[in-house]
């Protein structure tokens, strides 16, 4: 399975390139635009995208359904980044109700 996940910025935008069978991967940086975003789609024919649900996740979605390809997104702030610096690793042990030291997150 080739799987293309893209880290959407404003301008510009990292995408990479996996392939599940033989453990590959690539990076490219691209400019974020449909015209960029659809040749890199076209090129690359990801059995899958993964994106993540931000302002311009709307029309990144658009064009990747009306070119048929699987769609994942997923939020850039869940839990497992939510641990950073001291005060937050201790709101989110409480509310999580897990003992500081161990994630508030687990692998699945």
């Amino acid at each position: 399975m080739k799987i293309l996940a893209l880290d959407l910025g404003k301008y510009k935008s990292v995408a990479c390139a996996y392939e599940a069978e033989s453990g590959q991967r690539g990076f490219a940086t691209i400019g974020t635009n449909p015209k960029a975003l659809h040749d890199l789609i076209v090129d690359r024919e990801p059995d899958r995208i993964v994106i993540e649900i931000c302002s311009i996740a709307g029309w990144v979605g658009d064009l990747v359904r009306n070119l048929g390809i699987e769609l994942h997104g997923g939020q850039h702030c869940g839990r497992a980044l939510a641990l950073t610096g001291s005060q937050t690793k201790e709101r989110s042990a409480r509310r999580y109700n897990h003992p500081l030291g161990q994630p508030a997150w687990r692998p699945r």
